[in-house]
């Protein structure tokens, strides 16, 4: 999406899981030239509304914030950007509605957990284990949801990706 310019976030400020994923992204929003626009719920009675906001601002994805209340809220997020006809981008497993997810391979993470454990059990201070972020992710892309919003997925990415659903 070259175009692109103005990502949306629906967030939901009660979850103390959300204010992070929404400095990063506005964090990095700011690093790439984008403008994030927000727009707060409290849970899936007021998605529809927050997005639709965001809509009114016009902008142009929807991203989708790591968090237990934002999870739960996932299907109705989703109806809601379809609703106001844009796609959504996700980093959790919700492939089959996002355009695209990039997120951890929980495979990977329960090995990284399983070596720690491991090193806890065999006497191991807590404070001298190395804190280890994901090393691997998968790309997942939905070519059904790029189709319907009219976006041409590059084909450097389409070779690169993890996961390509019809």
């Amino acid at each position: 999406m070259p175009e692109l310019k103005r990502v949306g976030l629906a967030f939901p400020p009660g979850d103390p899981a959300a204010l992070p994923s929404k400095q990063s992204f506005a964090t990095e929003a700011a690093v790439q030239g984008l403008d994030l626009v927000t727009e707060e719920f409290a849970d899936e009675s007021d998605v529809e509304q927050a997005v639709r906001r965001l809509g009114e601002r016009q902008v142009q994805l929807l991203l989708l914030s790591i968090s237990p209340t934002a999870t739960r809220a996932l299907p109705a997020l989703v109806e809601a950007a379809e609703g106001i006809g844009v796609p959504v981008v996700a980093n959790i497993d919700a492939a089959e509605v996002a355009l695209f997810t990039l997120r951890p391979d929980s495979e990977a993470l329960n090995r990284q957990l399983a070596r720690q454990a491991v090193r806890l059990l065999n006497g191991a201070s807590p404070g001298a284990l190395p804190v280890e972020d994901p090393r691997h992710f998968i790309l997942t892309l939905n070519r059904s949801v790029a189709d319907r919003h009219g976006i041409e997925l590059p084909a450097g990415i389409v070779r690169e990706a993890n996961r390509v659903l019809p």
